[in-house]
């Protein structure tokens, strides 16, 4: 487990992960609940059908106010990267699928890649398949990853990408083929999602850590991994500014306080796990249990900082060293970034961590077992409770969403029966 070659993944259960992946793809796509999308997911798909009509990357949905003052009907869409509805024309256009139906089949191909990117990644770091497998089974158990599934938006195809470039970058070492098919993944994750430059961000500072001495050497592989997004984030943000203005395309308005963002992030992780503080005050007991996940996980990271400190250097510049940088930096820049702007800040974010922090906390839980024997069945114990808590709590989080989702299907049918066929929502309002 300390050695920097990784396990090699040929082990019978990246074929059980592909195979429960795909499946729980194509389940997730024939529920009822795919009838709800996401208001991005309509900006995008109105992309995609002016795409095939030859209008470009513009859209019909007029609603940050940059596009309204263009005075143009549709307008140049330059609030969302192009990626997505790039990619949703182009099948649309090659196949009988019109634009929505091809935007669902481009999300169940990056959920169902998902899974086995998870397991090979984990593999490719060093971290034990049981593990890897284990982590790519539980992210198909979290309900914040199956929404975007449902309203086919971004998410899913963005983590993908993520995925795949980190495991070109991992399985690279250091040579530039590999470095440069990771950074151009990773510029295909910048036209889905502006976020995507985190990981060229990630990417550089590896970099400088591997090769803080080097500094001539950083920038060499640099060029490689980080020239391509960083490139696409350019063209990108200049087109933004030569349209509207202003470099991020719209929705200028003005920023939350950091307190404000701080409680959004703390609601998103509630939203993640399931935890309430109510039901803990009340003696729930698996809010218990992932209160005690969470101080077990702390003492494990303190006594790794603090008693091997040489081992997490070796850890940080190694092979696993991208999983431990691109989560914290991640959240770190998504909750700067919330505080300078008036977007919202929602789970499906923070998705692209994810797979990440269940590497992360599966390796560091592995080592406390392994270091400290005594503790190991202690440990296990913890281990198992918090992971059952939290599959306990994605259950509140799907029955929760359920409601959301039947409250959205009445106020459509409502509205349906409300204005008249020949009047348009503007004269109903």
């Amino acid at each position: 487990m300390d050695s920097e070659v990784a396990e090699k993944p040929g082990h019978w259960l990246h074929w059980v992960v592909a195979a429960l992946s795909l499946l729980m793809a194509v389940c997730l796509t024939n529920l009822p609940e795919r009838a709800w999308v996401f208001s991005d997911t309509a900006h995008y798909m109105s992309v995609a059908r002016l795409l095939q009509s030859g209008e470009g990357i513009s859209t019909d949905l007029i609603y940050y106010s940059e596009q309204a003052h263009l005075g143009t009907l549709p307008a140049p869409q330059t609030v969302f990267p192009p990626g997505y509805p790039i990619v949703a024309a182009v099948i649309a256009s090659v196949s009988p699928l019109d634009h929505h139906d091809a935007g669902r089949l481009v999300c169940l191909i990056a959920y169902a890649c998902i899974g086995p990117l998870i397991y090979l990644l984990g593999t490719a770091v060093g971290i034990k398949p049981s593990l890897s497998a284990i982590s790519s089974l539980f992210w198909m158990t979290f309900v914040a990853g199956w929404m975007p599934l449902w309203c086919y938006s971004t998410d899913v195809l963005f983590v993908a990408l993520t995925l795949a470039s980190m495991l070109c970058f991992v399985e690279a070492d250091g040579h530039w083929k590999g470095l440069l098919v990771a950074g151009l993944l990773a510029a295909c994750a910048v036209t889905v999602r502006y976020a995507g430059v985190f990981l060229g961000i990630a990417y550089g500072v590896i970099f400088l850590l591997r090769h803080r001495t080097n500094l001539l050497r950083s920038v060499r592989d640099g060029c490689f991994a980080i020239g391509p997004p960083l490139l696409i984030t350019l063209v990108l943000f200049a087109r933004n500014r030569i349209l509207v203005g202003n470099w991020k395309g719209g929705n200028k308005y003005a920023g939350h306080e950091l307190t404000y963002v701080l409680k959004k992030f703390y609601h998103c992780i509630c939203e993640f796990t399931g935890f309430s503080l109510k039901e803990l005050q009340e003696g729930k007991l698996f809010c218990v249990a992932q209160v005690a996940f969470a101080a077990c996980l702390t003492i494990a990271v303190v006594v790794a900082l603090a008693r091997h400190r040489d081992a997490v250097w070796r850890r940080l510049t190694g092979r696993m060293g991208i999983i431990l940088v691109y989560a914290p930096l991640s959240i770190g820049l998504l909750i700067v970034l919330h505080a300078r702007s008036s977007s919202g800040m929602t789970p499906r974010l923070f998705l692209p961590v994810v797979p990440c922090l269940l590497h992360t906390i599966a390796y560091l839980f592995f080592k406390l077992a392994e270091n400290y024997r005594q503790l190991r069945i202690a440990v296990c114990v913890v281990a198992t409770a918090g992971l059952a808590s939290v599959l306990i709590g994605q259950t509140r989080c799907y029955a929760d969403f359920r409601i959301r989702t039947k409250r959205g299907v009445v106020t459509r049918q409502l509205l349906r029966e409300q204005i008249d066929a020949n009047q348009t929502l503007q004269q109903f309002l």
